[in-house]
């Protein structure tokens, strides 16, 4: 599953000629699952998310069935079903503390990999502003907006990795992790990306409100966010004034209106799975609201909310919601039982269940200006939330885990008598 990391994060098959062209996901995911199954054991329902992702399967299935055009959704089905098989592999295969701690450094580490370069082209237009905003590695991050998001994303995880890890790590140790954190936030300024600056904020106002010392971390967060605002370019600060009122604004509030549109006239399932472009080219080109404001294109959604309530109706948009909903919930109880536990509470644990958190909530408001829902930042979110419950749940077995799971937990935990083998 590392090596899958690199492979869809990096894509060294993009550059390395000897590589370019080869299928290096899906032999990394292949491998895996057969390595997971060969091990002896089966993917288990640790959570209720779990569940929840079945259901929102089940929808975006029914929803390519009964489609506007079923081809284009079952041509796209097998994107779907490999964020499945993803997510069941992270959260059933990161079984323990190392393992996670493990995962979650080659994740950061993948993610330095596009930070240094993003910074580096930032630096090299002297921090002035670009359109095009800055790329990450090919595939997912290609484009500023989405490649902006994974970096508000990593910047919060790799705080939180550095809160957890400062007492054992070396100088030099403490400020790698405290440079990641640097160039996240540099990369989200350099990408000109407003939703996923908005997002960082989000993520700024999160660890103030989470914070034991309020006065101390808002003081820290009041210098870090003069800092941000000098560095940021005066044609970004522009951007920002006329939020609403400018071109980008006004395409996205017709695609929005067009999308409500779309799901009053399909409540149920939506348009179908992956048909927002077909759909919208057909029937919103010369909308009303295309006509108000003299925008004719065709483009996504620009909007997670809107893009998941037009393809898989209200249907699909309650069970987003409540697999939102659900990584709050989960991260809060793995807390709640880290603190519980034997002993003084677990660093690394505690510290990633906010993590998981703050990331999510600078993904959504991200996401409100960017259609990003099959992305991996939610799913491989998602995924190490799951993963982490697991691990917390063979600590303290006051988790919201399946009666089974916990029992095998606190069992571990005894000593070996004739009662606890049997």
């Amino acid at each position: 599953m590392c090596s899958y990391l690199v492979v869809e994060y990096v894509r060294p098959q993009q550059f390395i000629g000897a590589l370019y062209g080869a299928r290096l996901g899906q032999v990394a995911l292949g491998t895996a699952t057969v390595a997971f199954f060969v091990s002896g054991r089966w993917f288990r329902m640790h959570t209720v998310a779990s569940w929840l992702l079945l259901i929102f399967t089940g929808v975006i299935v029914a929803s390519s069935i009964f489609a506007y055009n079923p081809a284009i959704s079952f041509d796209k089905l097998r994107n779907w079903l490999s964020w499945v098989l993803i997510f069941f592999l992270i959260s059933n295969v990161i079984n323990t503390k190392q393992r996670f701690a493990f995962f979650v450094f080659v994740w950061l580490g993948c993610h330095t990999y596009m930070a240094q370069g993003g910074t580096r082209q930032f630096a090299m237009r002297g921090f002035r502003f670009a359109p095009w905003g800055l790329i990450g590695a090919p595939g997912w991050f290609a484009n500023s907006g989405e490649f902006a998001i994974a970096m508000s994303m990593y910047s919060a995880v790799a705080w939180h990795y550095y809160v957890a890890a400062r007492s054992r790590m070396t100088r030099w140790g403490k400020v790698g992790l405290l440079s990641m954190v640097a160039m996240g936030v540099l990369c989200v300024i350099g990408s000109s990306s407003r939703g996923s600056e908005l997002g960082l904020l989000a993520i700024a106002v999160c660890l103030l409100l989470r914070s034991k010392r309020f006065v101390r971390t808002g003081l820290s967060l009041a210098v870090a966010g003069f800092l941000v605002w000098a560095i940021l370019p005066a044609e970004q600060k522009a951007r920002f004034a006329t939020a609403g009122d400018d071109h980008t604004s006004l395409e996205r509030k017709v695609y929005w209106l067009n999308g409500l549109d779309m799901v009053r006239s399909h409540p149920t399932l939506g348009i179908g799975y992956e048909n927002w472009m077909t759909y919208y080219s057909t029937h919103y080109r010369d909308s009303e609201a295309s006509d108000t404001y003299n925008i004719h294109t065709v483009q996504v959604s620009h909007n997670i909310f809107i893009q998941c309530m037009a393809e898989l109706g209200y249907t699909g948009l309650i069970i987003f919601l409540a697999l939102i909903f659900s990584t709050l919930w989960i991260n809060r109880q793995t807390r709640k039982a880290v603190r519980r536990g034997a002993g003084p509470p677990d660093e690394l644990i505690f510290n990633m269940a906010l993590a998981l958190d703050e990331a999510m909530i600078g993904y959504l408001v991200a996401g409100f200006f960017v259609t990003v829902l099959y992305y991996p930042f939610f799913w491989i979110n998602l995924a190490l939330t799951v993963a982490l419950a697991g691990i917390a749940a063979r600590r303290a077995p006051v988790l919201p885990v399946r009666r089974g799971v916990q029992r095998r937990a606190m069992r571990a935990r005894l000593p070996a008598t004739p009662a606890t083998q049997r």
